[in-house]
């Protein structure tokens, strides 16, 4: 299961980290971190939507109607626990596009 976390407190402690690390930690590597940081994905734990199947491996998102391909499998297969695009949460039941 993902553990969700604020981002900006992450950023806060890093930098109590940086500001008393007494040089140890290089400007590169700490804005190498800070970086990975602020451009991680985030996720909308308050939205939850589904993948809808549309044709062959391609999927939109229930939410902001956003497309994705996934080259092989569903969503699922591929750990596409949320949108890339809105952040909504993906854990609505998936349409696989199979009729029952």
């Amino acid at each position: 299961m993902p553990r969700y976390i604020d981002a900006d407190v992450v950023m806060k402690e890093l930098s109590k980290l940086f500001a008393s690390n007494g040089g140890m930690i290089n400007q590169w590597l700490q804005n190498a971190i800070e970086d990975t940081v602020e451009e991680t994905p985030t996720v909308d734990a308050e939205r939850h939507g589904h993948w809808e199947y549309l044709y062959d491996e391609n999927y939109k998102c229930s939410e902001c109607g956003d497309w994705w391909v996934f080259i092989e499998g569903t969503p699922k297969d591929n750990g596409a626990n949320f949108c890339p695009h809105c952040g909504a949460r993906m854990d609505e039941e998936e349409d696989d596009g199979e009729t029952n």
